[in-house]
Protein backbone atom coordinates (compact mmCIF):
# COMPACT_ATOMS: atom_id res chain seq x y z
CA UNK A 1 0.00 0.00 0.00
CA UNK A 2 2.79 2.38 0.90
CA UNK A 3 4.65 1.93 -2.34
CA UNK A 4 1.47 2.42 -4.34
CA UNK A 5 1.66 6.04 -3.13
CA UNK A 6 5.43 6.51 -3.18
CA UNK A 7 8.06 6.41 -5.87
CA UNK A 8 10.07 3.33 -4.85
CA UNK A 9 13.21 4.90 -6.35
CA UNK A 10 12.99 7.87 -3.99
CA UNK A 11 12.67 6.00 -0.67
CA UNK A 12 14.11 3.02 1.17
CA UNK A 13 12.45 1.08 4.00
CA UNK A 14 15.14 0.20 6.51
CA UNK A 15 15.77 -1.44 9.87
CA UNK A 16 13.65 -4.12 11.46
CA UNK A 17 10.57 -3.34 9.36
CA UNK A 18 12.59 -3.93 6.19
CA UNK A 19 13.86 -7.28 7.46
CA UNK A 20 10.45 -8.39 8.75
CA UNK A 21 8.22 -7.33 5.86
CA UNK A 22 10.49 -7.93 2.88
CA UNK A 23 12.73 -10.79 4.05
CA UNK A 24 10.32 -12.68 6.34
CA UNK A 25 12.56 -12.15 9.36
CA UNK A 26 11.30 -12.91 12.86
CA UNK A 27 13.02 -9.75 14.13
CA UNK A 28 10.62 -7.54 16.07
CA UNK A 29 10.28 -3.93 14.96
CA UNK A 30 8.07 -1.36 16.63
CA UNK A 31 8.30 1.33 13.96
CA UNK A 32 8.48 1.80 10.22
CA UNK A 33 11.62 3.71 9.16
CA UNK A 34 11.79 5.18 5.67
CA UNK A 35 14.86 6.96 4.26
CA UNK A 36 14.50 9.77 1.74
CA UNK A 37 16.78 8.77 -1.15
CA UNK A 38 15.75 11.66 -3.39
CA UNK A 39 13.18 14.40 -3.13
CA UNK A 40 12.00 16.44 -0.20
CA UNK A 41 11.34 14.95 3.23
CA UNK A 42 8.14 16.95 3.82
CA UNK A 43 6.59 15.36 0.73
CA UNK A 44 7.44 11.88 1.99
CA UNK A 45 5.96 12.72 5.40
CA UNK A 46 2.67 13.81 3.81
CA UNK A 47 2.53 10.81 1.47
CA UNK A 48 3.13 8.27 4.24
CA UNK A 49 0.62 9.96 6.56
CA UNK A 50 -2.02 9.88 3.81
CA UNK A 51 -1.25 6.21 3.02
CA UNK A 52 -1.65 5.21 6.68
CA UNK A 53 -4.94 7.11 6.96
CA UNK A 54 -6.28 5.94 3.58
CA UNK A 55 -9.56 4.06 3.26
CA UNK A 56 -7.75 1.59 0.98
CA UNK A 57 -5.34 0.52 3.73
CA UNK A 58 -8.18 0.33 6.22
CA UNK A 59 -10.13 -1.94 3.87
CA UNK A 60 -7.13 -4.23 3.22
CA UNK A 61 -6.40 -4.56 6.93
CA UNK A 62 -10.06 -5.13 7.81
CA UNK A 63 -10.09 -8.11 5.44
CA UNK A 64 -7.46 -9.75 7.67
CA UNK A 65 -9.11 -8.71 10.93
CA UNK A 66 -6.69 -5.88 11.70
CA UNK A 67 -7.21 -2.14 12.10
CA UNK A 68 -4.92 0.83 12.73
CA UNK A 69 -5.88 2.16 16.15
CA UNK A 70 -3.30 4.94 16.26
CA UNK A 71 -0.49 6.28 14.12
CA UNK A 72 2.19 8.67 15.25
CA UNK A 73 5.31 9.97 13.58
CA UNK A 74 8.36 9.76 15.81
CA UNK A 75 12.09 10.45 15.54
CA UNK A 76 11.76 12.46 12.33
CA UNK A 77 15.00 13.76 10.80
CA UNK A 78 16.07 15.32 7.53
CA UNK A 79 16.76 11.95 5.94
CA UNK A 80 14.80 9.37 7.95
CA UNK A 81 11.08 9.43 8.68
CA UNK A 82 9.61 7.03 11.26
CA UNK A 83 6.06 6.10 12.24
CA UNK A 84 4.71 3.93 15.03
CA UNK A 85 1.41 2.20 14.40
CA UNK A 86 -0.83 0.68 17.03
CA UNK A 87 -2.69 -2.18 15.41
CA UNK A 88 -5.69 -4.01 16.78
CA UNK A 89 -6.61 -7.56 15.81
CA UNK A 90 -10.22 -8.67 15.97
CA UNK A 91 -10.64 -12.14 17.35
Amino acid sequence: MLFARLNPRSVAVKGGANLRYFFDSHRYSDDIAVDVVSGEEWKLFDQVDRAIASPALSLLLRATGVSVEQSSPHKQSGTTQRWKLSLKRRL
